[in-house]
């Protein structure tokens, strides 16, 4: 019957069960998931995210909803739109802080307060705004896994079977609990029980500054806060990232552990060549294939599904390594081809032609 999987971010310390593996080959949702995942963001720059306003001490006091119009549209809310906001006099004993006080105070507040801090006067705000950009950067990375060590346990693993290069002694003792000696199913059963699932939805700053609203004992009334947050709505992880439709560009997937990479453009002329014959599967195939066919380990090759047994595809060659999926025309990518060529190897025909095997095209 085959024996199930779950993807393990070392890094993160995230796991996240699967089905069979021949389930994850056929279905294109778990390729496409590490594709999205592994994909190396790209952020936007901080005048396109944080933008310039003018916030007042007034943000602060009772006459805070006064500093915005309610729109009405069919006799229902549409958004607060802020109105033109008087920029308030500046705090003079902010103003006068050293840059480097200025900076450590910040690194003690937390994300809502920092964004309460900012909006004290114009020249917080200014001072802010970059601080904010990278705490927004640091929230939206964790919704990616480029430049971590990945790798898809089987349920027939065996503790001792792991290599050390992947895990040391001590990382499966933290990891699973357990020593040597215990059977396959203890193994899958308490391993990584401590990791948590991965993200899958966006986390805004906003989102902290309502949840900080609605704590007991706080200070901030609820509705204050909310109509902060319509003030920052744009300055969301979501917008930071730059999406790059799809179609648009090649793809490079890297191993950055053992410096191999390959070339999207070739998964693309396999799927050209089978594209009348097997049009549905050619549609899911992505490089999120290639990743999983390379970083599965388990200590037996049941995998449910019809392939070349010549492919030992549970002793994964690229199982533990980090990865990063990058544009081909990547600015630093291709100075570093440039630079250093000799030092990274193609595999995307090995890669491809083994994808082809598995599928038993």
């Amino acid at each position: 019957m085959g024996q199930s999987w779950k993807v393990v971010n070392l890094t993160q310390e995230t796991c996240e069960e699967l089905s069979k593996l021949g389930d994850c080959f056929f279905d294109g949702s778990v390729s496409h998931r590490l594709v999205e995942r592994i994909r190396r963001p790209q952020y936007r720059e901080l005048d396109s995210v944080v933008g310039m306003c003018k916030p007042g001490s007034i943000a602060f006091g009772n006459r805070i909803s006064g500093i915005f119009s309610l729109n009405l549209e069919r006799g229902k809310h549409t958004w607060l739109c802020p109105m033109r906001v008087e920029q308030s006099s500046e705090c003079i004993l902010l103003h006068g802080l050293p840059i480097e006080l200025f900076s450590l105070i910040c690194e003690d507040l937390d994300n809502g307060e920092l964004i309460f801090f900012a909006m004290t006067c114009q020249h917080v705000w200014d001072l802010c705004r970059p601080l904010l950009h990278e705490r927004m950067k640091r929230l939206c990375s964790r919704l990616y896994w480029s430049g971590h060590r990945l790798v898809c346990f089987g349920s027939e693993l065996a503790h001792n079977d792991i290599p050390d290069s992947i895990l040391s002694s001590e990382e499966r003792t933290q990891y699973f609990g357990i020593t040597d000696g215990h059977d396959h199913d203890s193994v899958w059963e308490n391993g990584f029980a401590n990791f948590a699932l991965p993200l899958h939805r966006k986390m805004y700053l906003d989102v902290e500054l309502r949840i900080k609203a609605r704590k007991r004992n706080c200070q901030l009334d609820y509705l204050h806060a909310s109509t902060l947050c319509r003030l920052l709505e744009s300055f969301r992880c979501g917008d930071i990232v730059v999406v790059s439709t799809a179609g648009s560009t090649n793809h490079i997937l890297r191993n950055l552990t053992k410096h191999e990479y390959v070339r999207e453009i070739e998964l693309f002329k396999m799927k050209d060549k089978y594209r009348n014959s097997r049009p549905q599967m050619c549609y899911f195939l992505s490089l999120g294939h290639i990743v999983l066919e390379r970083i599965c380990l388990s200590s037996t090759s049941s995998v449910s599904m019809g392939r070349d047994d010549s492919i030992e595809l549970h002793r994964g060659v690229w199982a533990g390594d980090r990865f990063d999926i990058i544009s081909d025309s990547d600015e630093g990518w291709v100075q570093e081809l440039r630079k250093e060529m000799s030092r990274w190897k193609d595999v995307s025909r090995d890669a491809v032609d083994e994808l082809e095997r598995i599928l038993k095209w």
